[in-house]
């Protein structure tokens, strides 16, 4: 089995190489040497998140809780650790020059993967601070540096999952947009690293319930770019509202908006009502404030934004109502690439409810 200081030193030399692509070749070199889980966990960890984004898990570790777990290692006391990271405006890299020796014995990557699984189902911060110091006890100075910022929920290294999508193409062959296609489908670029790895990319199935990027408008210089597709363009109203994603099937709802955060709690009538439609599917539109069987002021919507239970009284006096005018997807079967006739017909066939 592979050990987590291989990755934490390729991700060391990422950080520290200046253009892209020397990033890319870094970590397809390292990716190319792994299979299997192996592979998975390492792909997850180089994106910067230990948890593929369907399973939206989280660590939930706080900055204080990593501080004490590393003053309990390092033999440094909290202020110092504090002052360190201060300093020089990360907590992973002062802990990985404050920890100066290395352990006897080292993690393994599906160990960190395991371990930071524990870590996420723990709830009571003493059994959080434990499970942080263990970790910590096992690390060398890159391997806690790395450590950290994975908590953290930043590498800060030059390179975000779009890298890392490159890097798989590169280390085994695959199409860079075949990638793309497929960790949007599935979300979790590990599993994509092992398809692609294995040839089979082809294979990966869409998945509900994850953070999809947006499709987003395009400018056009000037008119005479589009002149000639003009009678196949089609115009629809657009109104002031809250970009969101709905996901959808059986009665599971989530709303996820165009920061990729869920804010189904945010609109629970938006979601109930979701909830009575057939089928699955993942369609794309705005929140709006909803007033009269018509869309409200914007400024009245900003009210109920940020909320994560809003009161009763909030949603009766400012209601809100979910716009669809994209089908992106529809009982298992994505429509990214379709034309958007297909995808209309799709979304005018679920509010009918057929």
């Amino acid at each position: 089995m592979t050990a987590y200081r291989v990755l934490a030193e390729t991700l060391d030399a990422v950080a520290k190489e200046r253009g892209k692509l020397a990033k890319i070749e870094r970590l397809a070199e390292t990716f190319g040497r792994l299979e299997g889980e192996g592979l998975k966990v390492a792909a997850r960890l180089a994106s910067g998140s230990p948890f593929a984004e369907w399973e939206q898990a989280v660590t939930s570790v706080g900055w204080v809780t990593v501080a004490k777990a590393a003053a309990s290692v390092t033999g440094w006391d909290l202020e110092t650790i504090g002052a360190c990271a201060t300093a020089i405006g990360d907590l992973g890299e002062a802990v990985g020059l404050l920890l100066t020796e290395d352990p006897p014995q080292g993690m393994t990557i599906l160990e960190v993967d395991s371990r930071l699984r524990e870590l996420a189902r723990e709830r009571k911060a003493a059994g959080k601070q434990a499970a942080v110091e263990a970790m910590l006890a096992r690390s060398s100075p890159v391997e806690a540096k790395y450590l950290i910022k994975t908590l953290s929920g930043g590498l800060r290294i030059g390179a975000d999952v779009t890298t890392v999508e490159e890097a798989i193409s590169q280390a085994f062959g695959a199409d860079r947009e075949a990638v793309a296609r497929a960790r949007r489908d599935c979300g979790d670029i590990g599993e994509t690293a092992v398809a692609a790895r294995e040839g089979n990319l082809g294979e990966i199935r869409f998945r509900l319930f994850h953070p999809i990027g947006f499709m987003l408008a395009t400018p056009i210089e000037a008119a005479d770019e589009v002149a000639q597709e003009l009678p196949l363009f089609a115009v629809e109203d657009k109104y002031d509202g809250i970009r969101a994603h709905a996901h959808k099937s059986g009665t599971r709802v989530a709303l996820f908006s165009r920061t990729l955060d869920d804010v189904t709690a945010q609109f629970p009538e938006v979601a109930a009502s979701l909830a009575k439609l057939s089928g699955s599917f993942l369609l794309d539109g705005e929140v709006l404030a909803w007033k009269d069987g018509r869309p409200d002021s914007f400024f009245r919507l900003q009210r109920r934004l940020g909320r994560k239970a809003p009161e009763t009284e909030l949603l009766s006096e400012i209601p809100v109502a979910f716009v669809a005018y994209d089908c992106l997807a529809r009982d298992g079967r994505p429509l990214f690439e379709e034309e958007w006739s297909v995808r209309r017909k799709e979304l005018e066939a679920i509010s009918r409810g057929g």
